[in-house]
């Protein structure tokens, strides 16, 4: 009887970390080589900096490029700031980003891609756009907050407190 009370035990617990540990997975950035095919049509600038990339801002465009197709939203940032984490925030309905500065030098670039399955990201969608908050860690959670147009895809800056008033 003990014997199927340990091994119930050692289940339960090998169950409960394999969730953890798929939420955990779950929301981070994957970290990629190259622009992702979804982002071929777009015209997005770069450069790498003494082994960080950085995503430079353009005329009409975003430092975070965010675009959609029928599986997904997608959020691409470089590696000079490292997501740490992202979620859905269905009270505020906005899809929140948490960065960190990054003391990681790679060979080469490297970018980070943030995937919300449509399913997903629905629930926060209001009049057709998604609001998208980018929180820096290491400035005391000041924020940029976008607006992405799900029919136009566009995305402008919508709110930030990264400067003093």
């Amino acid at each position: 009887m003990r014997k199927y009370i340990i091994v119930g035990a050692s289940v339960v617990l090998a169950v409960v970390l394999a969730v953890v540990l798929y939420l955990l997975m779950s929301s981070k950035a994957a970290l990629v080589t190259e622009i992702p095919e979804v982002f071929r049509g777009q015209s997005i600038l770069y450069i790498t900096n003494q082994g960080r990339t950085f995503i430079e801002s353009q005329n009409g465009g975003s430092i975070y490029p965010i675009i959609h197709d029928t599986k997904a939203l997608y959020v691409l940032s470089g590696t000079k700031d490292v997501i740490k984490h992202y979620h859905i925030d269905k009270e505020n309905k906005e899809l929140v980003i948490e960065q960190n500065t990054s003391q990681k030098i790679r060979d080469g670039s490297y970018f980070q891609l943030v995937t919300i399955p449509t399913e997903k990201y629905q629930p926060i969608v209001e009049d057709s756009k998604i609001k998208v908050r980018i929180k820096f860690k290491y400035l005391n959670n000041k924020a940029i907050c976008l607006e992405y147009n799900l029919q136009n895809q566009t995305t402008r800056i919508i709110d930030t407190n990264l400067v003093g008033k």
